[in-house]
């Protein structure tokens, strides 16, 4: 998920001042991540619907809608559930009542962590890149 938030502050950037949203690939060596790595996020974006492919020989993509209404929290929760699906049906079924380092606790404090900065913001909330 933190690739997640990671491309779409990064895109907003771009789509924010008018310029053309460049290719996956260079997100990629920006952020010294694996193409097939971004390639798989960004395909759940698109699945998710916050990205849209475009048709091109390199990948490349662009918002699905306006990155004034994508929340974030949305995204990493949407994402999460997908990377930790066992973890998440767990939590919904219910919280963990004893206080002891169990994987569902773990993971349910991880994601509260995690999602604290980015709760009630948008993608284009975050402007200073």
């Amino acid at each position: 998920s933190y690739l997640g938030v990671s491309i779409l502050i990064w895109m907003n950037s771009f789509y924010r001042r008018g310029k053309s949203i460049p290719s996956l690939e260079k997100f990629c060596d920006y952020m010294g991540v694996r193409l097939n790595t971004m390639s798989d996020v960004c395909q759940e974006l698109v699945e998710l619907e916050y990205l849209d492919p475009v048709k091109s020989d390199i990948p490349r993509f662009v918002f699905a809608q306006n990155p004034e209404y994508i929340h974030l929290n949305d995204v990493i929760d949407a994402l999460q559930k997908i990377e930790f699906s066992s973890e998440y049906n767990i939590r919904e079924d219910k919280a963990p009542t004893e206080k002891h380092l169990s994987t569902e606790t773990v993971f349910i404090e991880a994601q509260r962590a995690f999602i604290k900065p980015f709760k009630n913001k948008t993608v284009s909330d975050f402007k200073n890149l």
